[in-house]
């Protein structure tokens, strides 16, 4: 096996997570700058209305995303969503509510342990990539900056700038555009069994599951825990459940 020359990793769940966050917190804040930017009262858009449609909206396209592989941006779904009150916003204004809901998330998310000592450490060996289903590519960045990893990366690639999230071609073809490299020299670490290990054998990666938590889908009303249906593959290079394991798994597989 030929080994890599790039690590692509996941960004949420595989290098931070978020803990003690309150969406509801998220929401206020979109809707205060709402009617800061639109000067609306609440008889013509209540904040409970303004909730109910946002959530439920943004459960439709994270659906639809599963479905049919393609991608939002947020600033695109406020600006559908508000339509349906006839208020009507430029992107400028829909970016703005759009940030202030991600702004109120970032306090909560933290790095896993030993983050940037790890990347640090590979960093000498091997070029690293970020490749992301995130709809919000701004948060993606403010994150990658508040935990001191951003200078990191020599590409970063969001799944909300693509059109297309994993594990669909799409976006992994962008995520490799231009770093002239063979696929099978590129690592992908994740921790979604489906979007991260089966989506980037399939493309040809080589790929090693962070099992940071456990993924199910439901049968019969059982809760089932989701696997890799590639681990067979030779380019499953295995399983870690601390990212510092990652440095010693290259190390045993690829050795000097």
């Amino acid at each position: 096996m030929v080994p890599p020359e790039i690590i692509s990793f996941d960004l949420f769940d595989t290098l931070v997570v978020v803990r003690g966050f309150e969406p509801k917190q998220a929401f206020e804040k979109s809707y205060q700058t709402l009617c800061s930017i639109k000067n609306i009262s609440d008889r013509e858009l209540s904040y409970e209305q303004f909730f109910q449609m946002y959530r439920t909206k943004i459960r439709y396209y994270l659906n639809q995303r599963q479905k049919t592989g393609k991608d939002f941006t947020n600033d695109e779904l406020i600006i559908n969503m508000l339509e349906e009150f006839r208020i009507k916003l430029d992107t400028s204004q829909a970016t703005q509510i759009a940030n202030a809901y991600f702004d109120a998330l970032l306090p909560y998310t933290i790095p896993f342990p030993g983050l940037r000592e790890t990347l640090e450490f590979l960093a000498q060996d091997y070029q690293l990539i970020l490749t992301s289903n995130h709809s919000w590519p701004a948060h993606g960045i403010s994150t990658l900056n508040k935990v001191g990893i951003n200078n990191l990366f020599i590409k970063k690639t969001f799944s909300g700038k693509v059109g297309w999230a994993k594990p669909y071609s799409q976006i992994w073809e962008e995520a490799i555009d231009g770093l002239n490299v063979n696929k099978n020299q590129i690592l992908h670490v994740g921790d979604n069994p489906r979007t991260d290990i089966d989506g980037a054998i399939n493309f040809g990666f080589l790929a090693c599951w962070y099992k940071s938590r456990n993924h199910f889908k439901y049968s019969k009303e059982k809760k089932v825990p989701i696997e890799p249906k590639t681990t067979h593959s030779p380019n499953f290079l295995g399983i870690i459940k601390e990212l510092n394991e990652l440095p010693g798994l290259l190390k045993k597989l690829f050795p000097d």
